[in-house]
């Protein structure tokens, strides 16, 4: 790359990272900066949601294999064996209810802290602009 096209990068790369008219860089500006914290609560969120999700399907198989244990122990009764199943299929069924019920309330909180971050942002210019008059 010859100087002249390192020099037309560098311009370029300054311009997307500078707010119209000059001023402080937009990596800095407040809804720039209001994003980036909502991005970190948002991970944050999904961590959570993450663990969660694994120690439900760590449960699933922990009852899984109960279930198989308990049908292996005398395979000719019948009354055990629709009980295992029945308690294995009770518990899978409210895993994935949980799953789901979770799943939303991530959702709802990531979009909170959306609406907050935009809200936050909105507000910033507003708080400058009330000191003049």
């Amino acid at each position: 790359m010859t100087a002249e096209q390192t020099e037309a990068m560098q311009r370029y790369v300054a311009m997307l990272f500078t707010p119209p008219g000059g001023g402080t860089p937009a990596a800095l500006m407040p809804m720039t900066r209001a994003m980036l914290e909502a991005q970190d609560r948002m991970l944050s969120e999904a961590e959570q949601f993450t663990k969660h999700w694994f120690e439900r399907r760590h449960e699933a198989a922990r009852s899984a294999a109960d279930a198989a244990a308990a049908l292996a122990r005398d395979p000719t009764d019948l009354g055990a064996a629709s009980q295992a199943v029945s308690t294995w299929y009770a518990g899978s069924a409210e895993r994935l209810t949980k799953d789901a019920q979770e799943c939303a309330d991530v959702m709802a909180r990531c979009s909170a802290h959306l609406a907050a971050a935009n809200g936050a942002a909105a507000e910033e210019p507003a708080k400058k602009g009330s000191g003049k008059g």
